[in-house]
């Protein structure tokens, strides 16, 4: 069975490293979700309020993706919703069977991701 995860990238240069190293070697694709702002739907004045772009896309660019299963989507997304939906058609495309949605600041210990 092929799985995959999708997760959604802004401004996650604290946790971003670290995740993508607690999951790389436990799922065939890895669907990243890079947006260029802030969600704007919930609150118009996102924009406004979080302007600095941190170092995200340059670790995402930099990770040593040896096997090529990370597939980068560059964009801006109104809401989570949209952003979640586009993801999982590009997994859908990519023949993935089995989805999981992963928060950047969710980590998963050795072994645990085998278990499940």
């Amino acid at each position: 069975m092929k799985t995959g995860v999708q997760v959604l990238v802004y401004n996650q240069e604290d946790y971003l490293e670290y995740f993508l190293k607690s999951i790389y070697h436990f799922v065939d694709i890895i669907q990243i979700m890079y947006s260029e702002k802030p969600f704007s739907e919930y609150n118009k004045k996102s924009g406004e309020v979080f302007k600095k772009v941190d170092s995200s896309l340059d670790i995402l660019l930099g990770f040593p993706d040896f096997d090529r299963k990370m597939y980068i989507q560059r964009g801006e997304w109104d809401d989570e919703e949209s952003m979640r939906n586009q993801a999982i058609q590009l997994l859908r495309n990519r023949n993935v069977e089995l989805c999981l949605i992963f928060d950047v600041d969710e980590f998963w210990p050795d072994g645990m991701l085998s278990e499940l």
